[in-house]
């Protein structure tokens, strides 16, 4: 469609981990691992604005000519722990210990200003974004922290997350979240999940992907809760779901113009509608 000179506003997005924000943000604690490989940190030096680039050139010259792939070999090497970067050591060191979640999205906050890429982030709508959902922002951290003393009532105090816990569950978090673009509000073509045909009209309508496989008409509930724990949570049980599916369905199918495609095989495997 961009390639006809269509404008089109995509309402699906995709996933807010796949982003270069996220992968920025995700390079600092990659860095931060003490067992982290040289090539992690000098992707971190590369992502921030913090360090002179030729600084960063010689460093990483000096390392492949030492064949040095352990970043604590090159603190270690005399000829190249003078040329780390100044301030770099304590900003990795603070993200090393275990500290409950709000704690540590104080820290990562600091240190992402300390390398450079608060900015970065913030001049960025997929990192403004990232921000929002890993609850970076000032007095984000709150929110979770209200939330913990209220579960920690008469319990066991917050519980303290290492590095590799922490780095897991914002890889989880970003991997739960979408980035939605800017789009043309004009725009005369749409691009939205099923169930956002609800409530608006369209003078046509494409429906791809309409096979056995990629629109099973029983889908299988998303994630590992029981019927009794999907009750207790609030969570949609499988008939409210079909019924959306149904209702999404037949809003497809009273638009004036509606093309519903699919594949007839895949991988050499045939595919019903």
């Amino acid at each position: 469609l961009h390639a006809a000179g269509v404008p089109l506003r995509d309402d699906t997005g995709w996933k807010l981990s796949t982003t270069q924000a996220a992968a920025r943000l995700m390079s600092l604690l990659r860095a931060a691992d003490p067992r982290a490989r040289t090539d992690d940190v000098l992707d971190l030096l590369k992502q921030g604005g913090a360090w002179p680039a030729g600084s960063v050139e010689t460093l990483e010259e000096r390392a492949r000519e030492h064949s040095l792939s352990s970043w604590r070999s090159v603190l270690r090497h005399s000829a190249l722990a003078p040329l780390v970067p100044e301030g770099l050591g304590a900003t990795l060191e603070s993200l090393q210990s275990a500290r409950p979640l709000e704690r540590w999205l104080d820290e990562l906050r600091a240190a992402l200003m300390a390398c450079g890429l608060w900015t970065l982030l913030n001049d960025d709508p997929a990192g403004q974004q990232v921000l929002q959902a890993l609850r970076l922002n000032e007095g984000g951290s709150s929110e979770l922290r209200q939330i913990g003393q209220a579960l920690a009532e008469g319990t066991r105090p917050s519980q303290r997350l290492g590095l590799a816990a922490f780095s897991a569950w914002v890889r989880d978090v970003l991997e739960s979240a979408s980035f939605l673009p800017r789009n043309d509000a004009d725009a005369p073509v749409v691009i939205l999940p099923m169930a956002q045909l609800l409530g608006r009209g369209f003078a046509a309508v494409v429906m791809p992907g309409c096979d056995e496989v990629t629109l099973d008409p029983s889908p299988e509930l998303p994630g590992p809760w029981t019927a009794a724990q999907r009750a207790l949570l609030g969570m949609p049980t499988r008939e409210q779901l079909t019924a959306a599916a149904e209702a999404a369905w037949t809003a497809a199918l009273c638009a004036p113009s509606v093309d519903v495609l699919w594949r007839c095989q895949k991988d050499g495997e045939p595919l019903s509608p």
